[in-house]
């Protein structure tokens, strides 16, 4: 893992972590972590995760990252914000 996606993991599990503790045992399964599924964030606080990593990391989300599966888990997050910071 590189000090870009390190950084951007960081800021993923923070985000998260400042609204309530993520569920599982391990880091792998805090990572793992279906938040929409679980009801996690509700829909404001999605659009301010979206503003927040947008802001923090210069991308920009499109419609078609928002839908996508990866978009649904905190690893999957982290890793769609990895793919476009690095574009």
């Amino acid at each position: 893992m590189t000090t870009m996606d390190r950084e951007v993991k960081r800021a993923v599990l923070d985000f998260f972590e400042e609204r309530a503790p993520l569920p599982g045992e391990s880091e792998a399964e805090r990572l793992a972590v279906g938040y929409l599924d679980a009801g996690l964030l509700g829909s404001m606080a999605v659009v301010e995760l979206v503003v927040t990593l947008e802001d923090r990391f210069g991308v920009r989300f499109e419609p078609e990252d928002m839908q996508s599966v990866d978009f649904r888990s905190v690893g999957g997050l982290i890793e769609v914000v990895s793919r476009l910071r690095a574009s």
